[in-house]
């Protein structure tokens, strides 16, 4: 029960309240200017404690308790890459939010943090960050930290949009061109050159890609077998492939095959000093970066005035892209892609998909008016 008393010339409020062990406690709060102000307060800490509240709790810093719960709930449980996810979360609730605790944060301090943040963060981003704070505060609740998620019904907003699927890919025309150069130029560059060519005739993952050892590889039939894939984010070396149905046998053609050959003749002179084997070896630098990939594309796209500069992933998004329009089924893509399912692939390149379904509409009409004639 609540009891009120003025002091001076604000209102004070005293909750006593009974602790886990029995015995009771009490929560004061002054410097309201009205009695009313001090009630509703007192009324609103008396429902919380009913709910499971509990005031004997530390109060902490948002990012201390997210970190708390993190290192609790989450580390070793979830892989080394997504953990790097929840340190960004902690690092952004440290820097956009330093003055907030659990206690004390509601819905409104909460909807004002995430639209600090989305100020620089595509909404995508954004969603992902709630995403990761919700399941946090959903355990504070369990704890007695607090009663209500502030999460609910959070408005996720972003100020700088998310990168659009069709921007990550070039056309047909611009991939055969991109294709020629690295063929043509590629005693320059043999590394990364059979790198971004072997890429943009499978559409492999970058990851895949520097994963691949010469065992994987039959020169002689073109198949190759993808079975692991190389952690280059945290460079702990080869690591199990994304889902089951990545683990997947792709094939190449015969110019490919020449060039991987003549890539492993050249690689063959610091064999010793490639001691896992893998395909995409430097003698000097070692297994390559994606950055090092991003570097020539990047340089190709700005010297033949090519839009959107793509990465080395926008290879895998524009060998996807030219077998759909060339009538590959989206089951086969799939399955080449190495994704989960086929619902995956839709939701990827639904743009294309409509792109192609219009076609379709097209040829449907061009039948009707032939069926008149």
């Amino acid at each position: 029960m609540a009891s009120f008393r003025k002091r001076g010339n604000s209102w004070q409020y005293e909750i006593s309240y009974k602790k886990a062990d029995g015995s009771y406690g009490k929560i004061r709060k002054s410097g309201f200017k009205t009695k009313k102000a001090a009630k509703f307060e007192a009324d609103e800490i008396e429902n919380d404690l009913k709910k499971g509240y509990n005031a004997e709790l530390e109060d902490l810093p948002l990012y201390e308790y997210f970190a708390r719960w993190f290192d609790t709930y989450k580390k070793g449980v979830v892989s080394d890459i997504t953990a790097l996810k929840y340190r960004d979360t902690y690092r952004s609730l440290k820097k956009y939010a330093p003055e907030l605790t659990v206690k004390t944060l509601d819905r409104l301090k909460y909807q004002e943090l995430l639209n600090k943040y989305a100020l620089t963060h595509a909404k995508e981003t954004t969603g992902k960050l709630n995403t990761q704070i919700r399941a946090a505060l959903n355990d504070a609740i369990i704890d007695g930290y607090i009663t209500i998620n502030p999460t609910l019904n959070a408005v996720i907003k972003g100020g700088k949009p998310s990168k659009k699927s069709s921007e990550k890919y070039i056309n047909y025309s611009e991939l055969k061109q991109l294709i020629n150069f690295f063929k043509t130029d590629w005693e320059s560059n043999k590394t990364s050159y059979t790198a971004i060519l072997l890429c943009s005739v499978t559409g492999i993952r970058v990851a895949e890609l520097l994963g691949l050892t010469w065992d994987n590889i039959n020169l002689k039939t073109g198949r190759i077998s993808i079975e692991k894939s190389w952690d280059y984010k945290l460079k702990s070396g080869f690591k199990s492939l994304k889902n089951d149905s990545s683990e997947r046998v792709i094939f190449i053609d015969k110019e490919m095959i020449s060039i991987l050959k003549k890539y492993k003749d050249f690689q063959e002179e610091y064999s010793e000093e490639n001691l896992l084997n893998n395909v995409f070896y430097h003698k000097i630098y070692g297994v390559p970066t994606p950055e090092n990939f991003n570097k020539h594309i990047k340089k190709f796209c700005i010297d033949n005035k090519i839009e959107p500069i793509i990465s080395i992933h926008g290879l895998r998004h524009t060998f996807a892209s030219a077998l759909l329009y060339k009538g590959v089924s989206i089951f086969k893509v799939s399955k080449i892609l190495g994704h989960k399912n086929v619902s995956v692939t839709q939701s990827v390149y639904t743009h294309i998909i409509k792109e192609l379904d219009d076609l379709e509409n097209d040829k449907i009409k061009e039948l009707q008016n032939e069926l008149f004639v």
